[in-house]
């Protein structure tokens, strides 16, 4: 597997990291990590090539308050902030605890008013429409492990957007 020192698509090693710190504020945002969300980090980190013990870092990093450091490019920061709200909505809602942190982040990008909720509202519907599509293929007696293959879904579909 690729460490996170090596470039991903944009070109920075910096930008894998502060994608993979997005997804785990997101993720830990309402205190309580599920195992779908538990997958889908997992799914992040094979996909942006970051091995274990970085990861292990950077939840700790995160999980003890660290600060979310910023991309210095205004796209990579976008992505970040869009991949957050996707992130948070995947499971079909936002809570309050969500809402106020891709809040704060988002002025601290200096992403405000209606540039703010015009990305919130395309992050959101793009989850929507991840998460309609894998209900859709896993329709027809769900079980548990067809919950699993929609989240499963829903994760990859996630991050081919991005």
């Amino acid at each position: 597997m690729a460490s996170a020192e090596s470039q991903d698509s944009s070109g920075s090693a910096s930008s894998v990291q502060h994608h993979m710190k997005a997804v785990l504020v997101a993720v830990l945002a309402d205190g309580a990590v599920s195992e779908s969300e538990k997958r889908l980090v997992r799914r992040v980190q094979q996909r942006l090539g970051i091995a274990d013990h970085q990861l292990a870092g950077l939840v700790k990093e995160v999980g003890q308050g660290g600060e979310l450091s910023l991309p210095t490019d205004q796209k990579d920061r976008r992505a970040a902030l869009e991949l957050m709200v996707a992130t948070a909505a995947i499971d079909g809602q936002v809570g309050e605890q969500e809402r106020d942190l891709l809040e704060r982040v988002a002025l601290r990008m200096e992403i405000t008013g209606r540039q703010w909720q015009e990305l919130y509202d395309q992050a959101v519907a793009k989850a929507q429409k991840i998460r309609a599509a894998a209900e859709a293929g896993g329709a027809g007696g769900e079980q548990p492990s067809d919950a699993d293959q929609q989240q499963e879904a829903r994760a990859e579909a996630l991050l081919d957007e991005f």
